[in-house]
């Protein structure tokens, strides 16, 4: 059953939308805001839900207002083993 995890302004995060499915999260990063701390979000999202699979669905118009590149695709969020981080395309 699918559920919305952050509704963008009505949780205080203007831009952003985080849908869970099943053991995967689907986010759509809308403007700058989100944009720029997207590898931050992404951290803090897997490591507060413990899933391990993210895709992005940026791929609406409005990202275009904010010059904007559309972006569909699996994220790249960082690993940690001990002692040192990696990044991996999950």
């Amino acid at each position: 059953m699918p559920l919305r995890l952050i509704h963008a302004e009505s949780d205080g995060l203007p831009g952003l939308i985080v849908d869970r499915y099943a053991g995967t999260l689907v986010v759509q990063f809308l403007s700058a805001g989100p944009e720029f701390w997207r590898a931050t979000i992404a951290d803090i999202l897997l490591e507060e839900t413990g899933l391990v699979s993210m895709y992005e669905r940026s791929d609406v118009d409005v990202r275009e207002l904010e010059g904007l590149p559309s972006r569909t695709a699996p994220c790249a969020a960082p690993i940690r083993i001990h002692p040192s981080p990696f990044t991996n395309t999950i």
